[in-house]
Formats: structure tokens, sequence, C-alpha cells
């Protein structure tokens, strides 16, 4: 968690989900939220998820359909109740597909 690893979904099929698991000291985190945000840190898209503990799932379609212009960078970052300030979990490739070419 110290450093910021690289997905890739250049690869990947619209059709695919991004699962997303993470705890707090073994305790499943309350009010979690995952967001996606650009270079300039401008949130572009935000998911609330239920305090059950399941796994965080969201749409690689709906990730593709953020890129705007040339940006192929993007951050995934989580943040709960128990961590408020968010961390960043990922760095986002994108690549050059977008949904246009699908």
């Amino acid at each position: 968690m110290n450093t910021v690893k690289t997905l890739n979904l250049e690869q990947a099929s619209p059709n695919d989900q991004l699962a997303i698991v993470y705890h707090h000291c073994g305790k499943w985190g309350k009010n979690r939220i995952v967001t996606i945000k650009d270079k300039k840190n401008t949130i572009l898209k935000k998911w609330n998820f239920k305090d059950d503990g399941a796994r965080m799932t969201c749409r690689v379609k709906d990730i593709l359909g953020l890129q705007k212009g040339n940006s192929t960078a993007l951050k995934l970052y989580y943040s709960s109740s128990e961590l408020p300030e968010g961390r960043q979990l990922a760095a986002i490739n994108v690549g050059t597909k977008s949904l246009a070419k699908k």
C-alpha cells in the first residue's frame, strides 16, 4: 500500500468488471466510496457501496467512458468513514481504447 500500482485496462473488454476488496484492520469500512479522478484530481465518477463487506465492483465500460480527449491516465481512489481523506489505490491506464471503437 506504500506504492501506487498501475492497472492497465487497455486489453480489458468493456463488459468486464473491476472488483475491489479493501478492509481496515480486518474489518469492512462504512460508507465506502470508490472514485475515479483525472490527472488534475477532478472527480469524474463516484460509486457508493453498502456497508455489507461485499467486494466493490465497477464496470470497465463506465471507466472507459470517462476518457476525455487524449487523456489515458486516470486514478482510482477509495474512501470510507474510517478513511475520509481517501487513498489512491491505483493509476489506471486506459490506453487508446475508447467506447467509440467498440
